[in-house]
């Protein structure tokens, strides 16, 4: 697809999350969404192992090898999409749910800069390397793009954002409590993760709040924003991926027709 690539793969990312942000407090159908974009992500991870195992197995193996075959990516390829793709997406979700303004702001810049970085580098890489190869610094990119992020988003939280409202509900078992009121009253399997991640993210603040003089706890909430602001990066990233190797799955053909 070229450079329409990152185009399309960021105009499906934004309605994904704007699909999920106004439409699932309100109808269980948006549950399609977290599928959707399961799929979408996964299949650039997926499709980025496989093609990068099969790049590195023609320079490592004789034609004629015997063992050549078991070397497809397509197992680790599988477990890699499930894993990082359900973080990816779990981490998105809950993100979307609950951002504020200036972090509605702050993920579309996330998402526009990687993109955009992506689509740059992917053709300068092109000159050089193998296109896989080009495709696959998606990740690494995406790393990089959000590290500053990170610390813009840890300093509005600090300074610039008022603090969540379930934190003025008292003591811990409160603001537990407070904080998983705000999640839509949904009885599903994604509801029970976000559940997770609240109650995380809640006893985070309110540790913070309580012991405000020890800096261990500021890291937690650096580390936490980081993993949250990488997710955004990286499910904008992948997809892109996913884009970018299905229009290059004609030029070394993988699979049974490789071996």
């Amino acid at each position: 697809m070229g450079r329409w690539s990152e185009l399309c793969a960021g105009l499906i990312c934004a309605a994904l999350f704007l699909l999920w942000r106004f439409g699932y407090p309100h109808t269980s159908a948006a549950a399609l969404v977290p599928v959707i974009a399961l799929l979408l992500v996964g299949a650039g991870i997926y499709l980025r192992r496989v093609r990068l195992t099969l790049a590195m197995r023609e320079g490592i193996f004789l034609p004629g090898s015997r063992y050549k075959r078991w070397f497809s990516g397509r197992m680790s390829g599988l477990i890699l999409a499930v894993v990082e793709g359900t973080a990816i997406v779990l981490g998105m979700c809950h993100f979307a749910l609950h951002a504020r303004l200036p972090e509605v702001l702050l993920a579309a810049a996330i998402g526009i800069c990687t993109l955009a970085v992506i689509a740059w580098l992917r053709r300068v890489m092109a000159r050089e390397l193998r296109p896989e190869f080009a495709v696959a610094a998606s990740a690494w990119v995406a790393a990089a793009i959000a590290l500053p992020f990170c610390l813009l988003h840890f300093w509005m939280q600090q300074d610039i954002l008022p603090p969540p409202v379930w934190l003025e509900a008292g003591g811990f078992m409160e603001v537990m409590k407070a904080s998983l009121a705000e999640l839509p009253l949904r009885r599903d399997g994604i509801i029970e993760a976000l559940s997770a991640m609240q109650l995380l993210e809640a006893a985070i603040h309110w540790m913070l709040r309580a012991m405000s003089d020890v800096w261990g706890v500021s890291a937690l909430l650096f580390i936490y924003n980081s993993a949250i602001c990488l997710a955004v990066g990286r499910f904008f990233a992948d997809s892109a991926a996913t884009f970018n190797l299905v229009g290059l799955t004609h030029e070394l053909p993988f699979g049974t027709r490789s071996q």
